[in-house]
């Protein structure tokens, strides 16, 4: 049980990490910088955790790691974006077909759909959607609507979260509101990610 425990907190600890790297970066342009200096910080921590034995300085040494690789992840995601193809249509009505590319993230009033567009350049737009009919990774649908930029924002006045930084961890260049949705087929996209997808919402 002891062993058990003890497994569960490493994981605990390398998903708190990644999620805190994101979360940072998101928070200010730090670019690469981040990532070297968590990486610093967590190559200091095990040498001290070797040297000690103690198991604190090998969990913080783990939880800098993990760091490492969310800022890292968010910033080679940002490098990768097709911003110059996607810049023109901002504020425009666009007609587009896509496939959902992640599991729906429901909410209590609306369902949020991360879809990939199909085509020669395509790209990823987050979409707003009424929670029904309800949708499932791997359909392809059709979408009409305005596309819309992304957008920094402060909630106290002080602190700016980098809203476009934070959608470029999964790829996510656009949005769009309540746009016309209809589906054309589905089973689309990873066989493995389907399966897992259709085992976590069967319960």
């Amino acid at each position: 049980m002891y062993t058990f425990r003890m497994r569960h907190t490493w994981v605990y600890l390398l998903i708190g990490g990644f999620g805190f790297g994101i979360f940072v970066e998101s928070l200010g342009n730090f670019g690469l910088w981040s990532g070297i200096l968590y990486l610093a910080v967590a190559v200091l921590t095990l040498i001290l955790g070797a040297l000690t034995t103690h198991k604190k300085f090998l969990a913080a040494s783990l939880v800098f790691f993990a760091c490492t690789l969310g800022a890292t992840r968010t910033n080679l995601f940002e490098s990768n974006l097709p911003l110059s193809v996607v810049s023109p249509l901002f504020n425009q009505s666009v007609s587009l077909d896509g496939i959902v590319v992640a599991d729906p993230d429901e909410r209590e009033g609306n369902t949020k759909l991360t879809i990939e567009t199909t085509g020669t350049n395509p790209f990823r737009v987050l979409v707003t959607v009424d929670r029904y009919p309800q949708y499932a990774y791997g359909d392809r649908v059709h979408l009409e609507g305005k596309l819309i930029q992304p957008q920094s924002f402060s909630d106290d006045g002080v602190h700016v979260f980098n809203y476009p930084k934070w959608l470029a961890k999964d790829g996510v260049v656009a949005l769009m509101r309540y746009p016309e949705i209809s589906p054309i087929e589905s089973g689309k996209g990873s066989i493995v990610l389907r399966t897992l997808y259709a085992l976590k919402d069967s319960f």
